[in-house]
């Protein structure tokens, strides 16, 4: 983050005063570290069966960028608690991870590779995915997305006539990370100044291939609320507390959702500027799947 205030874009500008609020006279003094929450949601593995329900327990990481997303997914759609599959997503001190259990016990093979330049190729393609969930889900940790917190880079959207797109702006993980394909052009609400939605290419795994390739990805913000950081503090910030999900259709040009997510019980946890570059993230355990 080499930006100032002043390099924002404008509608960036108007979304970060709109999204966190500090008592009048005081000064931003605290980013927000993390933020654990939990979700309840529905899930659609693949476009030609049904959904199914899941629930979830996740913790972002502001600063270092990362998260963990421990979430327990319905087989069979008319079976919403039995049996269930444990999923691990998490992006932790820039390491991806996917692992999948059956019944909490056999650890299901996730992209098994032929050879280490496969290998390679699938980290990195699960890095980036993973670096582009965590810009979609910046928005609820909003401190994170200002230009002192070092996190990311802004920058408009030119229209034709060279004048910046007063609803569009591009959203990048900062260059220190290495991820340049990490970026998604953020849509915001003309009314209220809050984004209505993200998209950009994500790798997207391909059985039929074997193998990533880049397509279309959205996101959707839905029912934004107002949350106190602490008890002790009178910030606030407003968040999405409704997320979709889904893959753009190359044929139809529609969004195939495959995520449909409500975020409960929000617990922020905020540090002063000098501490927050010592907070880690730690990696989760082999055994989070074991649940």
């Amino acid at each position: 983050g080499k930006e100032s205030w002043n390099d924002l874009p404008l509608v960036v500008q108007r979304y970060l005063l709109a999204a966190v609020s500090v008592p009048e006279g005081q000064v931003l003094t605290t980013d927000l570290r993390s933020l654990r929450f939990s979700q309840t949601g529905s899930f659609l593995t693949d476009p030609e069966s049904q959904w199914t329900s899941f629930s979830a327990h996740q913790t972002i990481s502001a600063n270092p960028p990362g998260f963990v997303w421990d979430a327990s997914v319905a087989m069979f759609p008319h079976f919403p608690r039995w049996p269930m599959v444990q999923v691990c997503d998490s992006w932790v001190q820039g390491k991806a991870g996917i692992k999948v259990a059956l019944l909490n016990v056999l650890e299901m093979p996730f992209l098994e590779a032929q050879d280490a330049t496969m290998q390679a190729e699938i980290d990195q393609a699960i890095e980036l995915g993973e670096a582009m969930r965590w810009l979609a889900e910046s928005f609820l940790v909003p401190t994170s997305l200002f230009p002192n917190a070092g996190m990311v880079d802004w920058s408009a959207v030119p229209l034709q006539d060279g004048t910046d797109d007063p609803t569009k702006a591009i959203l990048r993980l900062d260059d220190s990370f290495g991820l340049a394909k990490a970026l998604v052009v953020v849509t915001f609400d003309e009314t209220t100044g809050l984004p209505t939605g993200i998209e950009g290419e994500r790798p997207k795994w391909v059985p039929t291939a074997q193998k990533f390739d880049m397509v279309e990805w959205k996101g959707y913000f839905e029912d934004f609320q107002q949350f106190k950081v602490s008890d002790s503090s009178e910030t606030t910030v407003v968040v999405p507390t409704h997320m979709k999900v889904g893959w753009i259709n190359p044929d139809t040009g529609t969004t195939d959702l495959y995520f449909d997510g409500y975020n409960h019980n929000l617990h922020f946890a905020g540090v002063p500027h000098q501490e927050a570059t010592q907070q880690q993230l730690q990696e989760p355990m082999e055994t989070t799947v074991m649940m």
